[in-house]
């Protein structure tokens, strides 16, 4: 009797084991196709499957080449591809996308809570027209670079303003053998516009106005430009060589100890740090404010994810672009891969993050004051245009106030395509 009772019970205990497994599904696993080039994003696809075991990412690698992985893009999603769910952008690119119809509206996946966690200048390089296109993944932006040990020894702080950065450089170069006052971009390409916009932004102008058309024919961005020229030929704090400069040339002269000031991206810090002749020796602070401006600014660099409009997956994409841009975790496997620069805030304040890279502590300050280049589909056209009548003024070809007229025209021309 005891033996038919045990039975009967590991009989009722079974059958209903037996029945849930039946009826428990195999879950679906999602597969998330990702193109990104430049920066890999190995580590993070890594910390992501772990949180989401449901989620898988195929990382379609892209070119090295930052153009051409635009090129590629443009060329596989105007051709309808459906085979891309996420991909990496330039934070000059958004606009374009979007306006093309490429890429998925996200602000109805966000909260405010969630946007605030960002620093404002690489969120806002992914609106375009009100609406959220792309999230930022890491960022960039530009800032002044001085020798300490310089300024130390002849009782100067940092400048706030272009008149102290030229009072200072003037003096410093002119004790100093062989010393150049303040190295830059000068050279016709997108690195020159960098410049030329944070000149612009910081003498309290700008290349837009909020009904999108051109503004830069003004008195601010006239002088902002003109300081740029006087730098080498009227101030004679930067040689005229500098037309041709890109980031790697002004770096150069920087590292050899020839330089008391340098404008350049956060990347030069550690080469700075490699030096053996500036080692120990350079600070960082934000570019200095105009003769009319309130603050100085950055012109903001960086990547961003967005999400193709096409994809079959939009809520596994949206979950694993917050997880990269919005999770300590996702910023973290993408920081320590790469090198780059977290986007959120509270991660300039982090034990870990400082401990790891002591000098973001100098680079906060910079990125606050982080602008993104004139949020247009048409932003490449506006660039090269600007570009050419810019460098002009350098060459001392045109005064800027001779040029702008003309350069304006031209821009609104590129807007009403």
């Amino acid at each position: 009797m005891k033996k038919k009772l045990l039975a009967i019970m590991v009989i009722a205990m079974i059958i209903p084991a037996v029945v849930c497994a039946k009826g428990r599904k195999k879950e679906k696993v999602v597969t998330l196709n990702l193109r990104m080039g430049v920066y890999s994003p190995v580590n993070l696809i890594k910390a992501f499957e772990a949180e989401n075991p449901d989620i898988k990412i195929n990382w379609i690698k892209m070119p090295s080449n930052s153009d051409t992985v635009h090129d590629s893009l443009v060329t596989m999603l105007s051709a309808g591809d459906d085979t891309t769910d996420i991909y990496s952008v330039d934070v000059v690119w958004p606009a374009e996308f979007a306006s093309s119809g490429w890429a998925l509206p996200l602000n109805k996946y966000l909260t405010t809570a969630e946007k605030n966690q960002y620093l404002k200048g690489p969120l806002n390089a992914g609106i375009y027209k009100g609406e959220t296109w792309a999230l930022p993944l890491f960022t960039d932006g530009g800032m002044l670079y001085y020798r300490a040990d310089l300024l130390e020894k002849y009782g100067y702080k940092p400048p706030k303003s272009w008149d102290e950065l030229v009072k200072i450089a003037k003096d410093i170069q002119s004790k100093e053998k062989d010393m150049i006052g303040f190295t830059w971009q000068g050279a016709q390409y997108e690195g020159l516009i960098c410049n030329a916009l944070e000149y612009i932004w910081g003498n309290d102008a700008d290349v837009l106005g909020t009904n999108g058309k051109a503004v830069l024919n003004s008195p601010n961005a006239a002088e902002a430009i003109q300081f740029m020229a006087d730098l080498i030929h009227k101030y004679q704090i930067t040689p005229e060589g500098v037309v041709n400069w890109t980031e790697e040339e002004s770096l150069k002269v920087f590292l050899d100890g020839r330089a008391v000031f340098m404008r350049n991206w956060p990347y030069a810090w550690q080469e700075c740090e490699k030096s053996g002749v500036v080692r120990g020796k350079v600070g960082v602070v934000p570019m200095p404010k105009g003769f009319h401006g309130k603050d100085g600014a950055a012109c903001l660099g960086g990547w961003s994810l967005m999400i193709a409009a096409n994809t079959k997956h939009a809520a596994e994409a949206v979950k694993f672009i917050k997880f990269a841009t919005s999770t300590d975790t996702g910023q973290k496997a993408i920081m320590y891969e790469n090198g780059v620069i977290p986007v959120l805030d509270r991660l300039y304040h982090d034990k870990e993050v400082i401990a790891k890279y002591p000098y973001y502590t100098n680079f906060y300050n910079v990125f606050l004051t982080t602008h993104p280049r004139p949020v247009s589909p048409y932003y490449a056209e506006l660039s090269d245009a600007m570009q050419v009548d810019i460098h002009s003024v350098l060459l001392g070809e045109k005064t800027a106030v001779q040029m702008l007229p003309g350069l304006e025209t031209g821009l609104n021309k590129i807007l009403s395509q």
